[in-house]
């Protein structure tokens, strides 16, 4: 059985990662760096769940101002 082409749209472009979105076969491309990671709906719905979660507790830990400006400078702990 022959894959069909897969023609994905930019959703979030910034510095560094990139979302991108495939309607024809509803999958989800992210590229961080040299890493590209192609993922269905759900796994990337359960990516983003884990993140948000993962967000949320950093918010829990250290106030939610502190972790935003961390991540818009990009320092890592």
């Amino acid at each position: 059985m022959s894959k069909s082409p897969c023609y994905p749209e930019p959703l979030a472009i910034s510095e560094g990662c990139e979302l991108w979105h495939c309607a024809d076969c509803n999958s989800f491309h992210i590229r961080l760096g040299e890493t590209s990671l192609h993922l269905s709906h759900e796994r990337f719905s359960a990516l983003a769940s884990t993140l948000r979660d993962g967000i949320q507790g950093l918010n829990a830990l250290y106030g939610e101002r502190e972790v935003v400006e961390h991540l818009r400078r990009g320092i890592h702990h």
